[in-house]
């Protein structure tokens, strides 16, 4: 008859020692030990990582804004902390997508992980791009014709002003007609006392065409 045997064989320093597996139950109570350590470690892995990237900030600015050359600063800050730049990098979002560590697990509590949060800063890198690829959103050019189309419309709602609403409307004209010589090279008049502009006649069609001829 064949018998089971639960003991483990181990060999220390060349003898070997019989281990007993300890009880499912004290494995289960031990095993939950670790896992709320392991929990209390990855958040103070988060918290360590968004605490670096902030600092980085604070120093370098945000990580939209392309770093210097001759600011050897991230490199030196990777060597010191034994990570790559790359790595830094992502730091720097993570501190500046979430105002602070508290902000970040109360918008996203299941993201525990670093691998989850690279994951997340991924996604959220891609729902920001804008039509030009760029994290800003709409091109400025994009931004400017939305503004244009915006005060034109605007205009066109304008039935009547006051003489003093009127003058305001005309400085502010007056400001963004030197923006557009300083910004973009473009000179713009702003002439009072215009008349109103005759409407154009609608287009005759063909057979009203040959008829007048």
């Amino acid at each position: 008859m064949e018998t089971t045997n639960n003991t483990t064989s181990t060999e220390v320093n060349g003898s070997s020692a019989t281990q007993t597996p300890i009880p499912d139950d004290k494995y289960t109570a031990e095993l939950e030990i670790l896992a709320q350590e392991w929990n209390t470690a990855r958040e103070a892995d988060l918290a360590l990582r968004h605490k670096t990237g902030e600092l980085l900030n604070r120093k370098f600015g945000s990580p939209e804004q392309r770093q210097k050359r001759r600011d050897g600063g991230l490199g030196e800050a990777a060597k010191k902390l034994g990570i790559t730049t790359g790595e830094l990098s992502r730091l720097r979002w993570f501190a500046a997508r979430f105002e602070s560590i508290q902000d970040f697990r109360r918008q996203h509590p299941d993201v525990k992980t670093w691998s989850a949060v690279r994951e997340l800063l991924a996604s959220l890198s891609n729902k920001a791009k804008g039509g030009d690829g760029s994290l800003n959103g709409p091109s400025p050019a994009d931004k400017l014709k939305k503004a244009f189309d915006g005060l034109s419309s605007s205009l066109r709602e304008v039935t009547s002003l006051s003489e003093e609403e009127r003058k305001a409307v005309l400085d502010s004209l007056r400001k963004l007609a030197q923006s557009f010589a300083d910004c973009l090279r473009v000179q713009v008049s702003v002439v009072e006392g215009i008349a109103a502009a005759t409407p154009p006649l609608p287009a005759k069609s063909e057979a009203e065409a040959a008829n007048a001829a």
